[in-house]
């Protein structure tokens, strides 16, 4: 028993012994120290407690854990992302993975602005790229690779990329200075083309920038260059001319213009030379001024003359010309001629009496026989007639032996001294004094000239002031005259009597006189402050309001003068259209004068300046835009107050005149913009159809067929008749034209053409029928086009070209009310034939794109427009992939007609800005001149 207790005691032993070692070895007890550890974060000690568990359970996990989580703290993101990448879902190993991708973006982040600041824009590119949409940094991807491409001269591609993040960083600024440098690049390549003499390619590149700088005028220069190459020497001025100041243009034009002018010159002389005569005139005519140009005309001329037996004409043209081919033997045979005929004729108007004509006929005889002394007689004859004794006298004493000269001479002088006796006593009565003295002088004591004299003197002592002086002389003088009433009125002072004159002839408005008698009382009473007024007065009187009130404000304390300067002042500004300030003032001084009824006026006159100016806009050159619609949606609210006349009726006559002128779109437009005010008007629909209709056929008058047809189309699809009948003229003409080139276009018109009669006479039939009427002419509607109403069977058949042609009438339509309104147009849909209506707000005009001088911005960045706005903005009314149709094709080009050169727009900064406008560089090199370029065509005539 005792035995076996210590067999089992042993065996208990043995097993202790060898249990124990296996439990405290046993990976679980290393496994639960090492979560202790690692729940208390203590990584390192449970790091190596799990590698004694390595294999147990989750340890290895546990240990790859700790592994990525040093890693982390060690910064090395990528790997430690890698570790818990692979854990999965261990733990918290995903929020770890998005900490490290979190880590490591920032880092890269921080790398890729340091690269970038450092302008290291390629690397920096590289390094946001791998960042994806983190924060802002597609955006710093889009800007590096856009600022690589401009530093590679890639501009298009820069301004391309810089677009696409506005207003990020100075993107704007650096997409403007792209787009300029890319204008810039090709203006300098032009430039180095034109310096080359390739003229071609300096086109083709200036072409596509015409609108920069000084490229039209180079577009001009070149064109130039081409037609004086090909002896177009007229077209070639004219270009050069255009070209201004650029290079050697004006040296260039007038070279051309000699060589024209030769041209044409010798041409002349050959016609003269053949004895075409009245061809040669012709081109001497287009060059009068050139070489002896003028002489050929005078000679030809002469010799006419002489075929009309106009001699005289002939003689003086011919002696004129001197040595010019034989013109001094045509002038003594034509000299010859016109002596003996006009001497003949010359004595025959004598004879008759007909002395005036007889006198020019000898005067041009000159010396010829006796015709100096028939001159001198007939002219003493004539002056004798006239009362001019002295005139007569000299002129019969030329020659005393001529008829009966010597007594004619007698009588003259004996009349002669009655007559100025006469008129001396009729001067002193009209206070003439000087002029009658000097008369009486020349007499020598005729009759009682000497008593007159005396008179005479008395009087101006009298005016000058010399009372005693006057008295004295009237008392000698007794009762000649009125000396006696003289010699009393001397003793008395004048001036009260003068300036009581001068009084009243201020209030009858004399101002000459007022003003006269006003200085001559000198400082008399008030008489200078009178003076002034006077002045004043007159000035305004002659509409200068403005000398006028400034005259007032010198004496402004004197009588009424302040607040008649004032309403000088309101006159003035009425002159100057300044309504408003008029307006202040009459306000100030009413009822002054006519203040209150000027008022009355003012609200009317306001309204015509309005109306005025913005006519004067409507029928310009420039085309509209949404503020010229604004304007007039404004003015057609409006009424004259004293006529009560609506200003609608303005523009319906204004409508009128432009489409009385051809302006057809002009007048659309104006009736488009007014309907928007009056969307229900009838008497606006009916004249829009009117413009439309008139506009078809004027095209169809110029042979421009395809946009009549596009415009009738809209006008049939709204059922009119007469629209309908025209489109079948239009068809019939585009069908003949076809007929040779393309006989399946010309089948497809007159197909059409025989479909629209068809439907035209149903409709007319069925108006018939409806109206009862056997009279074959049809009412018209009060339209121009004289449109009855009718539907098309099937509209597919007749609107030809369907969706593109309706689009395309749309963007006429919506162009020619101005791009920047909202405009209804009458294009019909292709499906259910129903207006379609287009909205343009906010498009840019050409014009518009490149803004005008008052709307240039104020930075130069701001400053420079951008085509490609303008051409979105078009693309955007029209559509992409539309015919344009050519009415549209015409306002576009009457757009780019009258647009503003870039010149005349872009306003010029005084300071370059900072940043990418620094790139830009002035070109140093101009291209050779005309001598350098291109010598003068050989052989040129």
């Amino acid at each position: 028993m005792k035995k076996r207790r210590i067999i089992i005691i042993g065996i208990i032993v043995v097993l202790l012994c060898i249990l124990v070692p296996v439990y405290l070895n046993h990976p679980s007890r290393a496994y639960r120290k090492a979560l202790s550890l690692f729940s208390r974060q203590d990584y390192n000690e449970a790091y190596s407690h799990f590698e004694s568990a390595t294999g147990y359970k989750d340890s290895d996990q546990y240990i790859k854990y700790i592994d990525s989580y040093r890693l982390y703290e060690e910064g090395k993101y990528a790997d430690a992302e890698q570790g818990f990448a692979e854990l999965g879902d261990f733990l918290d190993s995903e929020q770890l993975v998005k900490a490290c991708v979190e880590k490591e973006q920032v880092e890269v982040y921080s790398q890729a602005i340091s690269l970038f600041e450092g302008q290291q824009f390629a690397e920096a590119n590289e390094q946001f790229e791998l960042l994806g949409n983190y924060e802002d940094a597609e955006k710093y991807s889009a800007y590096s690779k856009a600022m690589t491409a401009f530093e590679d001269g890639q501009y298009q591609e820069a301004r391309e990329g810089f677009l696409l993040i506005p207003g990020f960083l100075d993107a704007d600024s650096w997409a403007d200075s792209s787009e300029r440098m890319e204008h810039e690049t090709k203006y300098r390549e032009a430039l180095s083309a034109l310096s080359e003499g390739r003229l071609e390619d300096a086109k083709v590149l200036l072409s596509e920038i015409d609108f920069y700088e000084d490229a039209g005028q180079y577009i001009h220069y070149i064109d130039g260059q081409i037609a004086y190459q090909n002896g177009q020497f007229a077209e070639a001025e004219k270009l050069f001319v255009e070209a201004g100041d650029l290079l050697d243009s004006k040296t260039w034009a007038e070279t051309s213009n000699n060589k024209y002018l030769s041209q044409q010159y010798q041409k002349a002389v050959r016609l003269f030379k053949t004895g075409k005569s009245k061809e040669s005139q012709e081109v001497f005519e287009t060059i009068r001024e050139y070489a002896d140009s003028e002489d050929y005309l005078s000679y030809m001329n002469a010799m006419s003359a002489m075929d009309e037996e106009k001699y005289g004409e002939a003689a003086e043209t011919f002696e004129r010309l001197g040595n010019f081919l034989d013109s001094k033997k045509q002038m003594e045979t034509a000299s010859e001629m016109y002596a003996i005929t006009e001497y003949q004729d010359a004595v025959a108007d004598f004879e008759a009496g007909n002395f005036k004509k007889a006198a020019e006929r000898f005067e041009k005889l000159d010396t010829y026989k006796d015709s100096e002394s028939y001159v001198h007689y007939i002219r003493g004859l004539l002056a004798a007639d006239a009362e001019e004794y002295l005139e007569a006298a000299e002129q019969f004493a030329y020659d005393l032996s001529f008829k009966d000269s010597e007594e004619k001479r007698s009588e003259s002088v004996a009349r002669y001294e009655k007559q100025q006796y006469d008129l001396a006593a009729a001067l002193v009565a009209d206070a003439k004094l000087d002029e009658a003295k000097e008369i009486f002088l020349s007499l020598d004591h005729y009759e009682d000239s000497d008593r007159y004299i005396e008179y005479i003197e008395a009087k101006k002592a009298l005016d000058e002031g010399n009372f005693a002086e006057s008295e004295s002389r009237f008392e000698a003088l007794g009762d000649f005259l009125d000396s006696q009433d003289q010699f009393l009125y001397s003793e008395q002072q004048l001036q009260p009597e003068r300036y009581a004159a001068a009084r009243e002839a201020l209030d009858a408005e004399e101002y000459e006189s007022a003003i006269e008698l006003f200085d001559q009382l000198g400082n008399y009473l008030d008489a200078e402050s009178y003076a002034q007024y006077a002045r004043a007065k007159q000035t305004a009187y002659a509409g200068d309001f403005k000398d006028a009130s400034e005259m007032l404000e010198e004496i402004s304390s004197f009588a009424d003068s302040q607040v008649l300067a004032r309403y000088y002042e309101a006159r003035q500004f009425e002159t100057e259209l300044d309504y408003e300030k008029a307006r202040e003032a009459y306000l100030e001084i009413a009822p002054y004068l006519d203040s209150e009824e000027r008022l009355k006026h003012i609200p009317d006159l306001i309204l015509s300046r309005e109306y005025l100016a913005l006519e004067e806009k409507l029928t310009g050159r420039r085309w509209w835009n949404q503020r010229t619609v604004e304007e007039i949606h404004d003015l057609l609210g409006k009424t004259y107050q004293d006529e009560g006349l609506s200003m609608k009726e303005n523009f319906l006559s204004l409508s009128d005149a432009l489409l009385d002128n051809g302006a057809y779109e002009r007048s659309y437009a104006l009736l488009s913009a007014m309907r928007e005010q009056y969307p229900e008007d009838e008497e606006i629909i009916v004249r829009m159809t009117d413009v439309q209709y008139q506009y078809a056929r004027s095209e169809m008058e110029n042979g421009e067929f395809k946009d009549a047809e596009w415009m009738l189309d809209e006008l049939v699809a709204e059922g009119d008749l007469s629209a309908a009948k025209l489109l079948v003229e239009c068809l019939e003409q585009m069908s003949t034209e076809a007929a040779e080139e393309n006989p399946e276009l010309a089948a497809q018109y007159a197909a059409r053409m025989e479909t629209l009669k068809k439907q035209i006479e149903e409709a007319e039939a069925s108006e018939k029928d409806e109206s009862g009427a056997d009279d074959p002419e049809i009412d018209e509607n009060v339209s121009q086009s004289g449109s009855a109403q009718f539907k098309l069977i099937n509209k597919g058949s007749i609107s030809g070209d369907s969706t593109d042609g309706d689009l395309a009438l749309l963007g006429a339509a919506a162009l020619l009310v101005g791009n920047g309104t909202e405009t209804e147009t009458g294009a019909p849909d292709t499906e259910s034939g129903e207006a379609v209506a287009t909205e343009n707000e906010g498009l840019a005009t050409p014009d518009e794109a490149l803004a005008t001088p008052d709307e240039a911005l104020a930075t130069p960045d701001e400053a420079v427009a951008t085509p490609d706005e303008a051409v979105a903005a078009q693309d955007e009314v029209l559509g992409e992939g539309t015919e344009a149709s050519a009415m549209t094709d015409k306002v576009l080009a009457e757009a780019d007609e009258v647009s503003v050169e870039p010149d005349e727009v872009l306003a010029e900064s005084e300071e370059a800005p900072a940043g990418p406008d620094e790139v830009l560089a002035e070109s140093d090199e101009a291209p050779a001149g005309p001598d350098e370029v291109q010598s003068e065509p050989d052989g040129a005539d």
